[in-house]
Formats: structure tokens, C-alpha cells, sequence
């Protein structure tokens, strides 16, 4: 007979809400579905209304189960403000600082982000991301032990150091919100009023993006209008130009991030939506690096997993600390 679920793990942030009911097939993790709802800056109700409107199939189905949360959700504009750990912090820790209550007969915890003073000596945080880095870290044994540099691409690109299990720095980059900002909202790709879509473009004009960065030595500002100058000159159509965008903006995030972190680590471990970390593999490639890519949301599952073992103490314990 297949096991119930055990609990809801919800990785809810600025733009989207994804929820997973999850439990366990012996000593395994098993998510027994998902739904989506939106962000907690674009939700209609209230964050905790639109919380139970989504999993309102769930809860009707199998009574008050345990809710996971992390994200944005924690944030000043979420359901509760839960504090920023001070790094160096050691993931494993993570259960012990959950900030926890009851509504409607059901037990909810909200995960903690974290906080350090980054490699440019200044305030730096993330919400989400140290879940996933949970589950990246404790999904391989050897990532435990030693030193390891951790990319998560995004909206807001994080950069993380984490020495023996603890986070020790990091650094947020804002490439992604950057490059749709200057798809959307500016003149470089603009064409007949309407903006452009990265095409498929086998990573041909993405390459040369990269190859522009690094010609201009990563000065963004500099190399910008090269985009422009590209679709005005016929090398590039609006939409290959739009890949090319990528390409730049991508190497200059590169670029900084080994500079400040490249003597620590020889190879980056890409956390994240799989296409995404492909464009930032294909980059690091450029810069010499290796990388291997773990699914962000397979990551995040992962991360409650362990948290959910950690506060409930189910019988079954594979997961050592």
C-alpha cells in the first residue's frame, strides 16, 4: 500500500508559490504531487488565504499535515519576518532556528534566510537558496567535508562559499532581474515597439556574447550597446541578440565571481533551473571551469526533507548529520 503524505513543503517567493506534498517510501523522500499559485508580491489575498486556496486539495484530502515553508514568505512583505542567520553557518542548523505556529489545527514553520558581509564588504542576503544548498549538500557525502563554490542562477544570482557543511560568504548578483530590465524596459533590443526572446539559436550568438565580455574585460557598461549595435548593423536579428544579452551579462557575473572567489575553489557545482545553469555552464567553460548541474527544485525538495526529519524525528533517520 503506498504511505500517505507526511507534510506540504512550499518554496514560495517574490513571483511564484510551488508546493510539493511529500513523505517518505522507506528510507526515501517521495513527492506525491505538486501545484503552483503565484508570487507574494503579485497575490490577490492575503499571503495565509492564498496559501490554503492553493493547497485546499490537499488539506481537504489528508487533515492537517505539517507545512514547510522558506522563501520570500519569510520576508518583511510575507506571513511572518523570520531572522537572517549570521554566516559562517552550518546548514544543518537550520531546524534549530525555524520560526514556528498553529493556524487553522495546522503546524507551519518558516525557514530562516541567511546574512553575511560579502566579498565587496557589503550587506548581503538570501531567502530559498539555503534550502536547495541543504539538499545539495547532504545529497553527496563528499560535499560535506572541504571547500566548495556553489552557483545558484536566478533572478538574483548567489554565489556561495561554504567551507566543511557551514556557509561561510556569499555574494548576489543581480543578473537575471538586470537582463530583464534591459530586454523589456530599454531601447538596446527594442525593434517595431515589441521586445525580443532569447531564440534557439544552438548557444551561437549566447557564445559570442561571452566572447564580447571578455574582450571588454568584463566592463559591462562598455560592452553594453554592442547589443544594439549588432541588430543595427545586421549582424544579429532582435531575438539572437536577446541570447547574445545573455551571453554578456552572464560572462560579467562570471568574471566577478571568479575574481573573487576563483583561488578557493576549481570548480563551481550549478544549482537550479536546468536550462538556466546550462548558459552559466557553457560560460564557465569559457573561463576554463568545470561545473556539474544539480535541479534547483529537486534540491529544495530535498532541503525539507532533511528539515522535516530534523523537527519531527520520524523513525527513519538516513540522512546522517
Amino acid at each position: 500500500m503506498r504511505e500517505l503524505p507526511q507534510y506540504v513543503c512550499v518554496d514560495w517567493g517574490l513571483s511564484r508559490l510551488r508546493a510539493s506534498l511529500c513523505g517518505f517510501n522507506g528510507s526515501a523522500s517521495v513527492v506525491h504531487d505538486k501545484l503552483s499559485g503565484p508570487g507574494i508580491s503579485i497575490a490577490r489575498h492575503s499571503v495565509k488565504e492564498t496559501l490554503f486556496e492553493v493547497i485546499a486539495p490537499w488539506t481537504h484530502r489528508y487533515g492537517p499535515v505539517p507545512i514547510l515553508l522558506a522563501g520570500g514568505v519569510g520576508s518583511n512583505i510575507g506571513w511572518r519576518t523570520t531572522p537572517y542567520l549570521a554566516c559562517p553557518f552550518r546548514l544543518r542548523d537550520l531546524s534549530g532556528h525555524c520560526t514556528a505556529f498553529n493556524t487553522h489545527s495546522r503546524d507551519i514553520v518558516i525557514v530562516p534566510g541567511l546574512e553575511c558581509t560579502n566579498g565587496f564588504g557589503e550587506y548581503d542576503t538570501m531567502r530559498g537558496e539555503e534550502l536547495q544548498l541543504l539538499g545539495w549538500l547532504y545529497a553527496e557525502p563528499s560535499r560535506q567535508s572541504g571547500t566548495h563554490l556553489v552557483c545558484l542562477p536566478g533572478t538574483h544570482t548567489k554565489w556561495v562559499l561554504i567551507e566543511d557543511g557551514r556557509v561561510s560568504q556569499f555574494q548576489s548578483a543581480v543578473t537575471g532581474e538586470l537582463y530583464g530590465l534591459i530586454r523589456d524596459h530599454s531601447i538596446l533590443l527594442a525593434q517595431n515597439g515589441e521586445s525580443a526572446s532569447i531564440s534557439n539559436d544552438n548557444g551561437n550568438a549566447f557564445s559570442r556574447g561571452v566572447a564580447a565580455c571578455r574582450q571588454a574585460k568584463g566592463n559591462l557598461s562598455h560592452v553594453l550597446f554592442s547589443a544594439r549595435g549588432r541588430i543595427l548593423s545586421n549582424a544579429l536579428s532582435a531575438d539572437d541578440a536577446a541570447s547574445y544579452l545573455s551571453g554578456l551579462l552572464i560572462a560579467a557575473d562570471v568574471m566577478a565571481a571568479l575574481e573573487l572567489f576563483r583561488p578557493s575553489a576549481t570548480r563551481v557545482s550549478l544549482v537550479g533551473e536546468p536550462a538556466l545553469c546550462e548558459h552559466f555552464a557553457n560560460a564557465l567553460r569559457a573561463f576554463g571551469l568545470e561545473s556539474e548541474t544539480t535541479d534547483g527544485n529537486s534540491a529544495a525538495t530535498q532541503g525539507f526533507s532533511i528539515l522535516y526529519r530534523d523537527l519531527y524525528k520520524p523513525q527513519d533517520q538516513s540522512v546522517s548529520a
